[in-house]
């Protein structure tokens, strides 16, 4: 979903991904793993450990 969204604004890259909390979806996983593999990267990635 955010990475379909993403891609249909043609981001390229992103500054920060910030996880406030995960679900069992790990949907932030998903945005890492695309932005890392087929985009520009990522800046930051911040995580509240939950």
């Amino acid at each position: 979903m955010v990475v379909d969204y993403l891609g249909a604004i043609g981001a390229e890259h992103t500054d920060r991904v910030v996880a406030v909390h995960a679900h069992t979806h790990d949907r932030h996983v998903e945005v890492i793993e695309q932005f890392e593999t087929e985009h520009d990267g990522i800046g930051f990635v911040y995580d509240s450990g939950v």
